[in-house]
Protein backbone atom coordinates (compact mmCIF):
# COMPACT_ATOMS: atom_id res chain seq x y z
CA UNK A 1 0.00 0.00 0.00
CA UNK A 2 1.23 3.65 -1.05
CA UNK A 3 2.59 5.84 2.08
CA UNK A 4 -0.08 8.38 1.44
CA UNK A 5 -3.16 8.01 -0.22
CA UNK A 6 -5.78 10.94 -1.53
CA UNK A 7 -9.47 10.65 0.02
CA UNK A 8 -12.01 12.32 -2.37
CA UNK A 9 -15.64 12.74 -0.92
CA UNK A 10 -18.86 10.48 -2.85
CA UNK A 11 -19.02 13.11 -5.62
CA UNK A 12 -15.46 14.24 -6.00
CA UNK A 13 -14.56 14.62 -9.61
CA UNK A 14 -10.75 13.79 -9.83
CA UNK A 15 -9.58 15.80 -13.07
CA UNK A 16 -10.94 18.90 -10.55
CA UNK A 17 -9.49 17.94 -7.27
CA UNK A 18 -6.11 15.61 -7.68
CA UNK A 19 -3.11 16.10 -9.55
CA UNK A 20 -2.40 12.72 -10.89
CA UNK A 21 0.50 13.36 -12.58
CA UNK A 22 1.89 13.87 -9.37
CA UNK A 23 0.40 11.09 -8.04
CA UNK A 24 1.95 8.50 -10.06
CA UNK A 25 5.17 10.36 -9.13
CA UNK A 26 5.10 9.42 -5.28
CA UNK A 27 3.33 6.27 -5.82
CA UNK A 28 0.10 7.82 -3.86
CA UNK A 29 -3.31 6.24 -4.50
CA UNK A 30 -7.02 7.91 -4.88
CA UNK A 31 -9.84 6.87 -2.86
CA UNK A 32 -13.77 7.85 -3.09
CA UNK A 33 -14.85 7.27 0.09
CA UNK A 34 -19.26 6.29 0.71
CA UNK A 35 -19.57 9.90 2.75
CA UNK A 36 -19.52 13.82 1.88
CA UNK A 37 -17.37 15.88 2.03
CA UNK A 38 -13.96 17.01 0.43
CA UNK A 39 -10.65 16.17 -0.73
CA UNK A 40 -7.95 15.23 1.95
CA UNK A 41 -4.31 13.29 1.78
CA UNK A 42 -4.21 10.31 4.04
CA UNK A 43 -0.78 9.44 5.53
CA UNK A 44 1.01 8.48 8.77
CA UNK A 45 0.07 12.83 9.29
CA UNK A 46 -2.84 11.79 10.00
CA UNK A 47 -5.23 11.37 12.61
CA UNK A 48 -8.73 10.00 12.45
CA UNK A 49 -11.90 9.62 14.62
CA UNK A 50 -14.72 8.55 13.21
CA UNK A 51 -18.45 8.15 15.02
CA UNK A 52 -20.27 5.58 13.64
CA UNK A 53 -24.09 6.49 15.73
CA UNK A 54 -27.61 5.37 16.01
CA UNK A 55 -30.06 8.40 17.08
CA UNK A 56 -30.73 6.28 20.46
CA UNK A 57 -27.11 6.82 20.97
CA UNK A 58 -27.32 10.66 20.80
CA UNK A 59 -31.78 10.98 21.28
CA UNK A 60 -31.28 14.90 21.28
CA UNK A 61 -28.96 14.94 18.36
CA UNK A 62 -31.22 14.99 15.22
CA UNK A 63 -29.81 13.39 12.22
CA UNK A 64 -28.95 16.15 10.00
CA UNK A 65 -26.01 17.73 9.07
CA UNK A 66 -25.77 20.96 10.75
CA UNK A 67 -27.20 19.16 13.72
CA UNK A 68 -24.36 16.34 13.78
CA UNK A 69 -21.98 19.32 12.90
CA UNK A 70 -23.01 21.74 16.18
CA UNK A 71 -22.86 18.17 18.37
CA UNK A 72 -19.13 17.34 17.10
CA UNK A 73 -18.24 20.45 17.39
CA UNK A 74 -19.58 20.83 21.31
CA UNK A 75 -17.74 17.65 21.62
CA UNK A 76 -13.86 18.49 20.26
CA UNK A 77 -14.36 21.94 22.74
CA UNK A 78 -14.99 19.61 25.76
CA UNK A 79 -12.29 17.64 24.53
CA UNK A 80 -9.61 20.17 23.52
CA UNK A 81 -10.68 23.25 26.18
CA UNK A 82 -7.01 22.88 27.80
CA UNK A 83 -5.08 21.99 25.02
CA UNK A 84 -6.35 23.75 21.83
CA UNK A 85 -8.42 26.78 23.79
CA UNK A 86 -8.77 28.71 20.07
CA UNK A 87 -10.51 25.44 18.55
CA UNK A 88 -13.92 26.63 16.61
CA UNK A 89 -15.90 25.59 13.79
CA UNK A 90 -15.47 27.57 10.48
CA UNK A 91 -17.86 26.30 8.19
CA UNK A 92 -17.18 23.02 7.92
CA UNK A 93 -13.82 22.69 8.91
CA UNK A 94 -12.41 22.19 12.62
CA UNK A 95 -10.09 25.65 12.67
CA UNK A 96 -7.71 27.70 15.28
CA UNK A 97 -8.25 31.56 14.12
CA UNK A 98 -8.49 31.50 9.96
CA UNK A 99 -6.30 27.81 9.83
CA UNK A 100 -7.57 24.74 9.34
CA UNK A 101 -6.62 21.98 11.39
CA UNK A 102 -9.27 19.15 10.62
CA UNK A 103 -11.66 18.40 7.83
CA UNK A 104 -15.37 16.73 8.25
CA UNK A 105 -17.50 14.31 6.24
CA UNK A 106 -20.47 12.44 7.00
CA UNK A 107 -22.93 9.60 5.72
CA UNK A 108 -26.64 9.97 6.93
CA UNK A 109 -28.92 6.94 6.54
CA UNK A 110 -32.32 7.27 8.40
CA UNK A 111 -31.44 7.43 12.18
CA UNK A 112 -27.91 6.16 11.30
CA UNK A 113 -25.28 8.13 11.36
CA UNK A 114 -21.17 8.56 10.36
CA UNK A 115 -18.95 11.65 11.24
CA UNK A 116 -15.29 11.81 9.62
CA UNK A 117 -12.81 13.71 11.47
CA UNK A 118 -9.38 14.07 10.06
CA UNK A 119 -6.93 15.94 11.88
CA UNK A 120 -3.70 17.13 10.33
CA UNK A 121 -1.01 16.36 12.91
CA UNK A 122 1.54 17.49 10.28
CA UNK A 123 1.49 19.31 7.05
CA UNK A 124 3.63 17.49 4.67
CA UNK A 125 4.50 19.90 1.14
CA UNK A 126 4.67 16.30 -0.71
CA UNK A 127 1.56 15.50 -0.16
CA UNK A 128 -0.39 18.73 -0.30
CA UNK A 129 1.36 19.31 -3.43
CA UNK A 130 -1.18 16.37 -4.44
CA UNK A 131 -4.31 18.56 -4.45
CA UNK A 132 -6.05 21.50 -6.73
CA UNK A 133 -7.20 24.43 -5.52
CA UNK A 134 -11.25 23.30 -5.38
CA UNK A 135 -13.13 25.19 -6.96
CA UNK A 136 -15.58 25.03 -4.35
CA UNK A 137 -14.25 26.00 -0.99
CA UNK A 138 -15.46 27.90 2.78
CA UNK A 139 -14.52 31.51 2.35
CA UNK A 140 -12.53 31.60 5.06
CA UNK A 141 -9.82 30.11 2.70
CA UNK A 142 -10.08 32.43 0.18
CA UNK A 143 -7.70 31.62 -2.41
CA UNK A 144 -4.79 31.07 0.29
CA UNK A 145 -2.47 27.88 -0.44
CA UNK A 146 -2.39 24.71 1.71
CA UNK A 147 0.67 26.30 3.29
CA UNK A 148 -0.90 29.28 4.18
CA UNK A 149 -4.30 27.55 4.85
CA UNK A 150 -3.18 24.76 6.52
CA UNK A 151 -2.30 24.59 10.68
CA UNK A 152 -0.18 21.46 12.19
CA UNK A 153 -1.58 20.35 15.42
CA UNK A 154 2.27 19.14 16.29
CA UNK A 155 2.45 23.21 16.37
CA UNK A 156 -0.28 24.00 18.94
CA UNK A 157 0.47 20.72 21.11
CA UNK A 158 3.63 19.37 22.19
CA UNK A 159 3.14 15.28 21.72
CA UNK A 160 0.83 13.27 19.91
CA UNK A 161 -0.19 11.06 22.81
CA UNK A 162 -1.17 13.48 24.72
CA UNK A 163 -4.01 14.78 21.71
CA UNK A 164 -5.40 11.30 21.46
CA UNK A 165 -5.51 10.87 25.16
CA UNK A 166 -7.55 13.87 25.62
CA UNK A 167 -9.89 12.32 23.15
CA UNK A 168 -10.22 9.26 24.46
CA UNK A 169 -10.04 10.36 27.92
CA UNK A 170 -13.76 12.38 26.59
CA UNK A 171 -14.93 9.33 25.12
CA UNK A 172 -14.63 7.83 28.17
CA UNK A 173 -16.02 10.89 30.52
CA UNK A 174 -19.33 10.82 27.95
CA UNK A 175 -20.39 7.26 26.99
CA UNK A 176 -19.90 3.49 28.20
CA UNK A 177 -16.73 2.71 26.28
CA UNK A 178 -15.36 -0.52 25.81
CA UNK A 179 -11.77 -0.85 24.12
CA UNK A 180 -10.79 -3.45 21.76
CA UNK A 181 -7.80 -3.92 19.11
CA UNK A 182 -8.54 -4.65 16.06
CA UNK A 183 -7.33 -7.94 15.72
CA UNK A 184 -9.52 -9.03 18.47
CA UNK A 185 -12.44 -8.46 16.00
CA UNK A 186 -11.79 -10.50 13.22
CA UNK A 187 -15.50 -10.25 12.24
CA UNK A 188 -14.61 -6.17 11.09
CA UNK A 189 -11.50 -7.03 9.06
CA UNK A 190 -13.77 -9.72 7.04
CA UNK A 191 -17.04 -7.08 6.62
CA UNK A 192 -14.66 -4.72 4.88
CA UNK A 193 -14.13 -7.11 1.66
CA UNK A 194 -17.98 -7.28 1.26
CA UNK A 195 -19.34 -5.66 -1.28
CA UNK A 196 -21.46 -2.62 -0.71
CA UNK A 197 -23.10 0.20 -2.78
CA UNK A 198 -21.76 2.46 -0.47
CA UNK A 199 -18.61 1.28 -0.29
CA UNK A 200 -15.00 3.11 0.04
CA UNK A 201 -12.96 2.03 -3.59
CA UNK A 202 -9.91 2.88 -5.15
CA UNK A 203 -9.83 4.92 -7.71
CA UNK A 204 -7.84 4.02 -11.17
CA UNK A 205 -5.66 7.40 -12.10
CA UNK A 206 -6.75 8.49 -15.04
CA UNK A 207 -5.02 11.79 -16.77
Amino acid sequence: EPDMSVVMGISGKMHELVHTDRCVQVGAGVIRRFSGGGTVVISKDSLMVSFIMNKSALPLVTPFPREIMTWSQEFYSRTLQRLIPDFSLSEHDYAVGDRKIAGNAQSISGTRWVHHTSFLWEVDPVAMSLLRLPNKRPDYRRDRSHADFLQPISHLVSDRTLFLDAITDQLDKEFSVKWYDMEDLPEIENMTHLPHRQATTWVPITD
